[in-house]
């Protein structure tokens, strides 16, 4: 965040409920939870650690505009896309509800086959909370980066307008233009798979699936971006993506903002309510989003 700041203070953030604009926002004080990685520092102080090797390649990659070519530097950028989704509170809150759907549909189960002993049990004062809800997927996003590797090329995207990426609460964003009709959620081990990281104003990281599209200057792993109209698109998904908070360098004005914003998520999720069922599903965009420097390579 402090890559998008004037001051190394203050963002600009955007509450996408209320639809709040807030030109100098605290940096200290958003995007945080009092105990998310649970009440001793083990998790935090690991991710601290990872968190100052991610700051020196990411500085060096926006003074140079230019990926690393040391291969483990490179495999923590992958690290860097997985862990970065995965430690979120969105995905913290998520795996509560699951679980919570879990045990709600495991009841309502029992009570449909007249276990008896489930009858007394009420589900508005029953609740599953979790210490550390981000511990498995934490791990998981650690295991999953040698897995991904060599099936995803990482790609920098630079924008030469004069128009900002923008940042959001949930930094990494899932995108699928091979299965966009068809899968519920984006995976990291889907055909068509494509990630995007905003790391400053003009710099932005990328993975995408090589088999599935062609994409302009691929031998130099970096694509240079000078029409507005595709930041635009780019800057778009972002805002789709978003939980609750835009987040953006302090000159982003609010009509901007508001223009990124005016479409409405379209994201497919099976209704189970009906059912003893519980869906796990990531939060997917399903919009139509035009990004003219990648180019399908073979049709569904």
């Amino acid at each position: 965040m402090k890559n998008f700041s004037l001051n190394g203070k203050s963002i600009g953030l955007y509450i996408k409920k209320s639809k709040r604009y807030t030109e100098n926002a605290s940096i200290q004080k958003i995007c945080g939870k009092d105990y998310l990685y649970g009440k001793t520092s083990k998790l935090e102080d690991s991710l601290c650690e990872i968190e100052g090797e991610w700051a020196k390649i990411i500085k060096k990659i926006c003074n140079s505009e230019k990926l690393p070519s040391n291969e483990n530097e490179k495999k923590l950028l992958y690290a860097f896309f997985t862990i970065s989704e995965s430690r979120t509170l969105y995905i913290a809150e998520q795996i509560e509800k699951d679980f919570n759907d879990v045990l709600k549909n495991d009841v309502k189960y029992a009570r449909y086959l007249k276990l008896n002993q489930y009858e007394a049990i009420n589900m508005d004062d029953t609740k599953i909370k979790l210490n550390i809800p981000n511990l498995i997927p934490i791990l998981c996003a650690a295991k999953l980066v040698e897995s991904i590797y060599d099936e995803l090329a990482l790609v920098l995207v630079v924008n030469k307008t004069n128009v900002s990426y923008i940042l959001s609460d949930y930094p990494i964003t899932k995108y699928n233009p091979y299965l966009l009709d068809t899968a519920n959620g984006y995976g990291w081990k889907q055909k068509g798979i494509l990630a995007f990281a905003p790391i400053s104003p003009n710099c932005m990281l990328a993975l995408i699936d090589e088999k599935s599209y062609k994409l302009r200057s691929l031998w130099s792993k970096k694509v240079v971006i000078k029409n507005k109209a595709t930041i635009l698109e780019l800057n778009k998904l972002m805002a789709l993506q978003a939980d609750k908070f835009l987040l953006f360098d302090n000159k982003v004005s609010k009509d901007y903002i508001e223009l990124i914003t005016s479409e409405k998520l379209k994201d497919s999720i099976t209704d189970t309510s009906k059912l003893c069922i519980t869906h796990f599903h990531a939060k997917s965009v399903k919009n139509k989003i035009t990004l003219p420097f990648l180019k399908q390579r073979h049709k569904r």
